[in-house]
């Protein structure tokens, strides 16, 4: 098993309750486990931790969900742009998307992005497994 000391935040919409946000850090340290990696606390916050948005929320690992609270709006596209741009900025963090909402809606920016020519940062993961792998294959 890999410790990982990381800060963990996870990013979710207002839209998840109190019992709903446990399971689903719950879900997430049984993935993060089920793929060789002991993590630390995960602590929440619906608040946009980007620094474009005046944030100083401390983290290197952002879990991504937003999913609940994107019908009928541009939200989600917005904080997937975000995300690309603070990927850049910061190479030392990693984005991972925790939701099937957010990772097709990540996954049709990237699509956008490379028919325009730019490339996929390294840090942006559409999965805890992609991550997981992308950690391993490093460590070796």
């Amino acid at each position: 098993m890999i410790k990982k000391n990381e800060t963990i935040l996870y990013f979710h919409d207002f839209m998840t309750n109190e019992d709903d946000i446990r399971n689903e850090i719950d879900d997430f340290e049984d993935q993060f486990e089920k793929n060789g990696f002991e993590i630390g606390e995960i602590i929440e916050t619906e608040e946009a931790p980007f620094e474009k948005f005046g944030s100083n929320k401390a983290y290197d690992i952002l879990l991504f969900d937003w999913g609940g609270a994107s019908m009928g709006n541009s939200i989600m596209r917005h904080y997937c742009q975000h995300i690309l741009d603070e990927a850049i900025e910061k190479p030392s963090r990693y984005y991972i998307m925790v939701s099937s909402f957010t990772l097709e809606a990540m996954r049709e920016l990237l699509y956008s992005i490379k028919n325009s020519g730019i490339e996929k940062p390294f840090n942006v993961f559409l999965t805890i497994e992609d991550y997981c792998n992308y950690e391993k294959s490093i460590l070796k």
